[in-house]
């Protein structure tokens, strides 16, 4: 990649964002429907968070650090309606160029080989410890860590055959040394022991792997999940699907709590939705602006990590294995301590209750990307009903 074409991360940029979902015309049938929309999950980074307009007026909007924040519709319909929430906010990521020599040199919060010890570092952030008591093949499938309860812990021996080692040489590794290698590891090509995709072709982003690995070897990892913006420099527009357009159909959200909403996926059924860093769709929606040009919205994900004395500090290792695979090497360095600033963030923790709480199994039991829907006698299941995200950097 020459110098000319290499991208510079954003790191500061207000962004609103509408949502939008409908159900399928011949699924629809008058009567009571509940809706549930994500919205923007508590980050450190995010600023001045507010719902601008919602149609119909939402319910209800869940607390800010709930590791699945919703907005929730519940309204009797004689018609098939949009269900649309529209939000604000400033996002600022914290950026970082860790030293690995002082990450060594510092003590680090537990520092042990058993998850159990690091509990505490993370269940303030909706973060879980379960283990993985599953047998592991010649090649893992990162499919088997990441369930529908959450991201599991591998035992520090599974661990180590994962990233070439033994427990006794994690064990003495110097702290910066092992996150870097676990970073380089899940964002360097394909590593030999492990496959990102299962039979079926779903499949795990890297940031799942290397959460999972840190706690293994004792360091404190968090995940987080939503989407990221691409392609539209600031000012510019971002759409996914068939949506409507920002402000476009929507009412004044004065009966509504103050909050933010959002779903996404490919603008064609839920179920359909791909990969952390695949595009979702060339977008067919309005954009927010007049003839705005339209760029992508896709599902991402990326990881915190404690690393004194720095503390928190964020890495994306799928977007540096992409920023690799374009030949930017600048770029992947970036994210061994920062993400650029085109973020919205709807889950803290993958496997989430959703507030208020279902009568029905979820037509997305992970991620809180999409959206759900339920009738009195039953929840809409993945294709039954469509999700679009029109953004714009403003």
């Amino acid at each position: 990649m020459s110098e000319n074409t290499k991208k510079a991360p954003i790191l500061d940029a207000d962004i609103e964002c509408t949502f939008t979902l409908r159900i399928r015309d011949d699924v629809f049938k008058p009567g009571r429907v509940r809706v549930h929309l994500p919205a923007p999950v508590n980050a450190d980074w995010l600023y001045m968070g507010q719902v601008l307009a919602s149609s119909p007026a939402f319910r209800m909007i869940s607390i800010e650090d709930h590791p699945q924040r919703s907005v929730w519709f519940d309204e009797v319909l004689d018609e098939n309606v949009d269900f649309t929430v529209t939000y604000a906010f400033e996002s600022a990521p914290k950026t970082v160029t860790p030293d690995i020599e002082a990450i060594n040199a510092a003590e680090q919060p537990g520092r042990a080989i058993d998850p159990a010890m690091i509990k505490k570092y993370e269940e303030g952030s909706h973060c879980d410890c379960t283990s993985y008591t599953g047998p592991f093949s010649d090649r893992v499938t990162v499919m088997d860590l990441v369930s529908e309860s959450g991201i599991k812990v591998p035992k520090p021996g599974e661990a180590a055959k994962i990233l070439g080692t033994s427990v006794e040489e994690i064990e003495s590794a110097g702290p910066g040394n092992l996150i870097k290698k676990i970073f380089d590891l899940c964002a360097t090509g394909n590593p030999g022991t492990v496959s990102f995709a299962d039979a079926s072709g779903s499949y795990e982003s890297r940031n799942a792997l290397l959460v999972a690995l840190m706690r293994s070897c004792g360091i404190p990892a968090r995940w987080q999940g939503g989407f990221k913006i691409v392609g539209a420099p600031a000012g510019e527009s971002a759409t996914s699907g068939d949506g409507a357009a920002s402000g476009e159909g929507v009412t004044s959200g004065e009966d509504a709590a103050s909050g933010d909403g959002a779903p996404a996926g490919e603008g064609v059924t839920h179920g359909e939705g791909v990969a952390s860093g695949e595009s979702v769709t060339s977008g067919e929606g309005v954009a927010s602006g007049e003839g705005a040009p339209v760029a992508s919205v896709v599902p991402s994900d990326w990881a915190i990590v404690n690393a004194a004395p720095y503390g928190w500090i964020y890495v994306d290792a799928q977007a540096a294995f992409e920023a690799r695979e374009e030949g930017d090497e600048e770029l992947a360095k970036f994210y061994f301590g920062g993400i650029d600033a085109l973020r919205i963030p709807t889950a803290s923790k993958i496997g989430a209750g959703l507030y208020p709480a279902r009568d029905y199994k979820r037509a997305d039991e992970k991620y809180n990307r999409y959206g759900e829907v339920e009738f009195e006698e039953r929840g809409l299941e993945a294709g039954e009903f469509t999700t679009s995200i029109t953004s714009s950097i403003v």
